[in-house]
């Protein structure tokens, strides 16, 4: 017969404990250098993307900007307008008011080549002065 000797039994609990230390300590070191590469690959790419949105945010204010400009202000822009006509600031307070209710828009005011404010959904500016340099 062979097998164990009577008094003497083999111990298999040490060296299964020990596999599972080298797994636990193995799975342990592949997860954290994995999680420090994600950190250092994703950090990058997260700031990258969120630059892109916020250029991308701008070009798109710019050109909602410009084809209101065009297309809504614009024409409005007249003589009268220039000289504070209060029927025309009317007519282009209408004319700008979908824009400032949509919540596309904040604030709508239009210059003269002095710097002069001749339109503003906010009245209180009509008439003021800026630098239009700065």
């Amino acid at each position: 017969m062979h097998g164990p000797r009577p008094g003497r039994t083999i111990d298999v609990a040490p060296r299964e404990a020990t596999e599972r230390r080298e797994v636990r300590t193995a799975v342990l070191q592949f997860l954290g250098v994995g999680s420090l590469v994600l950190l250092l690959v994703a950090s990058p790419v997260v700031l990258w993307v969120r630059a892109e949105a916020e250029r991308h945010a701008l070009m798109n204010a710019r050109d909602i900007t410009q084809r209101v400009a065009d297309n809504v202000v614009g024409p409005l822009i007249t003589e009268e307008l220039l000289g504070g006509d209060a029927a025309t600031l009317h007519l282009l307070d209408q004319s700008v008011a979908p824009w400032l209710n949509s919540g596309n828009m904040s604030r709508i005011k239009v210059w003269d080549e002095n710097g002069r404010v001749v339109y503003s959904d906010a009245g209180s500016l009509i008439g003021q002065e800026f630098d239009p340099g700065g």
